[in-house]
This record gives C-alpha cells, sequence and structure tokens, in this order.
C-alpha cells in the first residue's frame, strides 16, 4: 500500500505486525523518520508527509486542523489492515491525538498507542500573541528561538522562500486550533519530552494524563524541545521498543 500522506522509503517493512505512524513538528517532514524503523523490529515506520512539502511540494497547504485530520482520516482507511500506534512531536502530537478522537467519532479502528512528544496538553494550549501572520523579519526571528530550523537554511534566502509559506500554515493551524471537551480516549497515552526544553513546560506534558482513561505514563529525556535528535539511540528509541513490545503482548 502507498499513500502520498506517508513516507517509508528507507524503512519499508512489509513483514511488520505494527505500524508506527510518525507525525512530524510544525514545518517538518515526514522524512524525519526515515531512519527510525532501523531500530524498531517488527514495526513499519511511516513518517506523515503533511502537504507542501518535499514530493508534496506542489499540493496546497493546510492551515486548520478540522481539513488535516479530516483527510488523514480517509488516507488510513486503507491501513487498518493491521495494528498501529502513533508517535506526534509538538504540532504532530496534537494532530495525532485529534485524529485518534476523529477516528473513535467515525468507528475506525483506534491506534494500540498514542505518543505525544513535546506538546502542551490539548486544553492547555497557549493563548496569543500570534505568530503566523508577523512580517517575515520577526516570523524569523521567532522561528529561531525554537531552535528545530537550521540556521543555514533560515540564513538562505531561496530556501526561506519556501519554508516560510510552509510555516505560516503550520502554526496557523496550531494558533487557530480550538480544544472541544470529549470523554477521554481509551487508548494507552504516553507523553514525553526533553528535560531541558524550553518551548514546552514539563507541567502541561504531564497534563495529558487526562486525556485517556487506559494506561497513561510520562518520560524525559536529556535534551531540549528537538531531544530526539541528541541521543536517540540510547533515550527515545529503547523507550519506544520497550512500549510498543508491551502493547503488541498485551
Amino acid at each position: 500500500m502507498t499513500s502520498p500522506w506517508f513516507t517509508n522509503s528507507a524503512t519499508k517493512n512489509p513483514e511488520a505486525k505494527w505500524r508506527l505512524f510518525c507525525f512530524p513538528f510544525a514545518g517538518g517532514s515526514g522524512h524525519e523518520f526515515r531512519t527510525w524503523g532501523e531500530q524498531l523490529p517488527n514495526v513499519e515506520v511511516l513518517g506523515v508527509l503533511y502537504p507542501g512539502r518535499a514530493s508534496r511540494f506542489r499540493t496546497p497547504l493546510i492551515d486548520n486542523m478540522e481539513q488535516m485530520v479530516t483527510e488523514l482520516k480517509q488516507e488510513l482507511t486503507a491501513f487498518q489492515d493491521k495494528p498501529y500506534a502513533f508517535f506526534g512531536h509538538s504540532l504532530g502530537a496534537l494532530i495525532a491525538f485529534e485524529l485518534t478522537r476523529s477516528l473513535r467519532k467515525a468507528g475506525m479502528a483506534a491506534p494500540e498507542l498514542l505518543c505525544v512528544s513535546a506538546c502542551d496538553a490539548p486544553h492547555l494550549m497557549p493563548v496569543p500573541p500570534l505568530i503566523h501572520d508577523l512580517p517575515d523579519d520577526e516570523f524569523v526571528k521567532e522561528i529561531r528561538e525554537f531552535g528545530g530550523t537550521p540556521e543555514g537554511v533560515l540564513n538562505h534566502a531561496e530556501m526561506l522562500a519556501i519554508l516560510l509559506p510552509v510555516l505560516r500554515a503550520d502554526l496557523k493551524l496550531l494558533e487557530t486550533y480550538q480544544y472541544q471537551a470529549e470523554a477521554p480516549l481509551s487508548v494507552p497515552l504516553y507523553a514525553v519530552g526533553g528535560t531541558d526544553d524550553t518551548v514546552t513546560e514539563r507541567e502541561n506534558i504531564l497534563a495529558w494524563e487526562r486525556h485517556t482513561t487506559a494506561e497513561w505514563q510520562s518520560q524525559f529525556f536529556k535534551g531540549g524541545h528537538f531531544y530526539f535528535r541528541e541521543e536517540p539511540n540510547t533515550s527515545l528509541f529503547p523507550y519506544l521498543r520497550a512500549a510498543l513490545e508491551r502493547q503488541m503482548r498485551g
């Protein structure tokens, strides 16, 4: 099975018993997770490729949560043949959460595990000031503080011209998101983050606990908002392997 929404070119594992869908951060690409399958045996890792980037460069950007979730849910209908889990980082965590709730409403198979990373609990989403519609120079200044975009990109006019519309759309989606209270999920929910994250507060990550009636746990790894880029082989990957193996046995 293939879909423009999911990329697994470097980690395709059709014999895997499980799938792990990985949702990237604002401005990110599913290719961020291209090597994760090498560290997760028996799991086929599929990075979620939002419109407007990489091979979907010409696909119109999506800047609202409802449309993003609706289109993702439609794509997932062809991937319901084996158990799966969600991992979402920052904005990706929020999208994965809302997609899980939408799947429940539609009576579709839910993920066996939802792992949210470096993201405020949805009921604690920050309020204005907004940055997605700032002038370019101010916008770039704010993006630089997040620390996820290489300086080489921020200082390269042509690359920046390509990236800015993507970032603006993603941040508009985030900043216009409005949480609607529903019953907690019945899906195991793990919340993870970095010990030195200056973007997302530890307490706001721990607040995810209220959104499940199933198994809950949290874990913090050494590093900042993008902790998983630092020493994943000794931190996040062992944790994910153990988490997925536990759900497989369950």
